[in-house]
């Protein structure tokens, strides 16, 4: 669970995958449970259902009184990231779909995560497959695209932003330079190693982490994290955002230590190298 206090109440984002009804086709539900009493008792919401979801991604703006949880799910038939809002952390919006290529493509979006501005700005950055230039992947008959199968080769970073609390959002831009190979590194058809992408923002930027291969080779399996920072633009008629550049290697900020477990990937890479 993903915990938010607001004005003494304590909200826990998660997902529940019904294990016994899984073979049945039960949809996994992503839920909040709130607790006015300090965790003694619970209310549970379902913020939605799908066949295959990912973990709720919470944050709660507290200028607007809303909270805002992100999240990738394959409802329409591959997976998309997906956003929703409340006002009360019960009822919840009819969830948003964030990626803006073709509704009809079948490449994956992945682990879409958030960052609200000071300025009440709300960034949200996922993992893409839609500059693949390999093949795009096809539904399985029997359990059609989800997390396991509906993954490329080559992976893109994108980014959208709100400025009017989740209303409308701007299009998607493109953050990373160089597609991700993910053949680089602990790799096979049907899985990689991989960690949650981070996002960071201020007033005037966002900066974003991912894990990368860019320095890696079939030999050497690396894997680093790389930044980069995009500036939000400064006419308020212009909600684009501008790419400013990024760096290898480089993690900046607390949030981001959790791409650490990637060192270990590293050294792991590296010893087991002949």
């Amino acid at each position: 669970p993903r915990p938010i206090v607001v004005d003494g109440r304590l909200y826990a984002f998660y997902r529940i995958r019904p294990e016994a009804d899984a073979a049945e086709g039960t949809p996994q539900r992503l839920a909040v449970g709130v607790s006015g009493d300090e965790g003694q008792s619970w209310d549970e919401t379902v913020i939605a259902r799908a066949d295959d979801a990912s973990e709720p991604i919470p944050t709660y703006d507290p200028e607007r009184g809303t909270f805002y949880v992100v999240w990738h799910d394959n409802r329409n038939g591959d997976l998309d990231a997906f956003v929703s809002t409340s006002s009360d952390g019960a009822t919840w919006s009819e969830p948003l779909r964030m990626n803006d290529d073709p509704e009809e493509t079948t490449t994956g979006q992945f682990y879409p995560q958030l960052a609200l501005a000071p300025d009440g700005r709300l960034d949200v950055a996922w993992y893409d497959y839609r500059d693949d230039t390999y093949p795009a992947p096809q539904p399985d008959p029997d359990s059609g695209l989800n997390l396991f199968n509906n993954m490329g080769k080559q992976q893109s970073v994108y980014l959208t932003s709100s400025h009017d609390g989740g209303r409308t959002w701007t299009p998607n831009v493109r953050v990373n330079d160089v597609r991700i190979d993910r053949t680089i590194g602990l790799w096979d058809p049907n899985y990689f190693f991989q960690v949650p992408l981070s996002v960071a923002s201020s007033d005037d930027r966002t900066l974003v982490a991912w894990s990368d291969t860019r320095n890696g080779d079939a030999v050497t399996g690396t894997q680093d994290i790389v930044t980069a920072a995009v500036a939000a633009s400064t006419d308020e008629g212009d909600r684009n955002l501008l790419l400013l550049g990024g760096g290898a290697g480089l993690v900046l900020g607390a949030g981001l230590a959790a791409f650490a477990m990637l060192a270990l990937l590293r050294r792991w890479t590296r010893s087991a190298a002949p």
